[in-house]
């Protein structure tokens, strides 16, 4: 009974054991499917974000690994002074092949000491700026390929060392900015920075940095798949546009002169620095602008102090003091307040709302024309002559004709904007005091620019030229864009202007400009010395100066030069006026100027 029993049991066993691996099955088979489905759908999800939703990304993806991109960089424009006399242009800013040393110490490590100890010497003696335990310190990395030793190498000293063919050695090239002439007209020109010869800094180069710079093309090339170009594949290219030439106005013979008055001056009054400028009086175009201390651009990262890169011509402000006086003569002339042979009478002083006006030296000059005024220099007079004018005259041609709180606008960058508020907030306000002060250059300031070229109009029929620093702008098109005269106000009368230039002539020929003076030329200036302003007042240091035109019959030229603070002179008329009086004779040559009747 129990054998039959058990039979039964197992037959029963069996059957439900065929029925759970049916099932088993079944469901093997059904996950199976939805795997198949799901892949299938991650495909067509996938293919849909690679074909619909990122094809751009991934068509750009695959053209990069079947094209190559290559950035053609548009040449910077050269910058030039001119060659007056002889009609031609002179180079300031050009650019040059440069190159950078590079080793592979990875390739070296396989030489044999001998072949690394000759390298080293040859490198060594060739550029001696190479740091013999830095250059083994990178010669020791033997696992990198690339390896920067030195920068900025010359074409001449590359090409010597390439004709020795130096395994492991190589030069990489690359366009760097080279000034020839070093300092000359640094403040003007500016400099381009080393490592990104797109980006101009200062002066000139900084001021057109756009214009100079061009544009950057490139060349889209198709390559195989070793990355190499293929002569019939596709290409894309867009050309580089060079950046254009710059003309200035200025004479390189003529900075050169006014660069080296200027370094006499350092030298033997030790200023803390001296500066000039020279214009054409009927252009309004510069001729010469320069700054002592000076800067090497090739060498700009070497200058601890960065102010030597300002140009202090126009982003300085100074009180003029005695050369100011002119500008109050003219006011009065031109209004009718007086003439050339009015006169008054000094008493050595003036005492206006409790302050006391005196002239240099406490001198007293009793019966005076308004030549001699200038002539001499007296405090005094000058503040006749505003009294005179009157107060509404005197700002009104101070503000309006001579444009004193306006800048000049030349294309040099951060032009300051002089300040006569002292006078010009309210008349009703101002005292009495602030007006005589300013009709001779004190408690007034402005910068060298903005005070020679209103100055011009005394020689240019009362007329106010802007000043231009540049000449011409060469496109690379070929295109020529020349900037004309431009004239900015009428500030006298013509008759007026000429009486004015007369008078300034005298000061030459019987006043403290007399050492400027060169015999058989009729030259017009005025001297001023001015207390240099402290908190509470006026401190011991000067700021002298000297303001000139040369010739009254024919005015080729104005000159402005100033030092600040020079040492053991007390007076412009025994520092900057004798060393005036040698670069007129240069001038007057250079310039070939005929003798005049006096």
């Amino acid at each position: 009974m129990m054998k039959k029993l058990n039979y039964k049991n197992n037959i029963y066993h069996d059957k439900n054991e065929n029925n759970d691996n049916n099932k088993l099955s079944k469901w093997r088979l059904i996950i199976f499917v939805l795997i198949v489905i799901s892949i299938f759908l991650i495909m067509i999800i996938k293919s849909f974000q690679i074909q619909i939703l990122n094809y751009d990304l991934y068509s750009n993806l695959a053209a990069s690994q079947h094209f190559k991109e290559y950035i053609i960089n548009g040449k910077r424009g050269s910058i030039f002074l001119q060659d007056i006399k002889n009609q031609s242009y002179f180079p300031i800013a050009i650019n040059k092949k440069k190159y950078d040393l590079i080793i592979d110490p990875s390739l070296l490590s396989k030489e044999s000491s001998e072949y690394v100890n000759s390298v080293k010497q040859i490198l060594f003696k060739k550029i001696p700026g190479i740091d013999p335990l830095k250059f083994d310190d990178q010669l020791s990395k033997s696992e990198l390929k690339w390896q920067l030793v030195q920068k900025d190498i010359e074409e001449e000293v590359v090409n010597e060392i390439n004709q020795k063919k130096l395994n492991g050695i190589y030069f990489e090239e690359k366009i760097s900015r080279f000034y020839p002439e070093k300092n000359l007209a640094s403040q003007v020109i500016g400099f381009v920075q080393k490592d990104n010869i797109g980006e101009g800094k200062y002066g000139v180069e900084g001021h057109f940095n756009n214009i100079l710079k061009g544009e950057n093309g490139f060349k889209k090339q198709e390559t195989d798949i070793t990355g190499n170009w293929l002569a019939f594949g596709e290409s894309n290219n867009i050309d580089a546009v060079d950046g254009a030439d710059i003309v200035l106005t200025i004479d390189h013979n003529i900075q050169y002169k006014l660069e080296s008055t200027l370094q006499k001056l350092q030298d033997e009054f030790k200023p803390k620095y001296s500066m000039g400028l020279i214009m054409d009086p009927k252009t309004g175009d510069i001729l010469a602008m320069a700054t002592l201390p000076s800067f090497d651009p090739n060498n700009y990262n070497l200058v601890s102090d960065i102010n030597i890169f300002s140009n202090p011509t126009i982003s300085n402000l100074y009180e003029p003091g005695s050369i100011f006086k002119p500008f109050t003569a003219a006011i009065g002339l031109d209004t009718g307040a007086f003439s050339s042979e009015t006169k008054f009478t000094d008493t050595g002083e003036l005492t206006l709302n409790g302050f006391t006006i005196k002239n240099a030296l406490e001198k007293k000059y009793g019966e005076q024309t308004m030549t001699n005024v200038l002539e001499k220099s007296i405090n005094t007079g000058t503040v006749f002559m505003q009294q005179k004018a009157g107060k509404e005259a005197f700002v009104d041609y101070l503000s309006d004709k001579f444009n004193f709180p306006n800048k000049t606008n030349i294309d040099l960058p951060s032009e300051a904007t002089s300040n006569i508020s002292n006078i010009t907030k309210s008349i009703r306000d101002s005292r009495d005091i602030n007006y005589a002060t300013a009709s001779f250059g004190q408690g007034i300031s402005m910068t060298p620019i903005r005070l020679l070229s209103s100055f011009n109009s005394f020689v240019n029929d009362g007329i106010i030229m802007k000043p231009q620093i540049v000449k011409e702008i060469k496109l690379s098109n070929g295109e020529v864009k020349k900037n004309e005269p431009i004239i900015e106000s009428q500030a006298l009368s013509k008759e007026s202007s000429e009486e004015l230039s007369k008078m300034l002539v005298s000061v030459v020929n019987n006043g403290h400009g007399s050492k400027a003076g060169v015999e058989g030329y009729n030259i017009g200036g005025k001297t001023g010395t001015a207390q240099i302003a402290i908190k509470g007042g006026y401190g011991e240091d000067t700021f002298q100066s000297f303001i000139e035109f040369v010739t009254l019959d024919d005015p080729k030229y104005t000159l402005l030069i100033s030092l600040d603070s020079p040492k053991d002179v007390r007076f412009s008329d025994t520092s900057v006026v004798p060393a005036t009086k040698e670069l007129n004779e240069f001038l007057i040559n250079y310039f070939e100027i005929i003798p005049e009747s006096n």
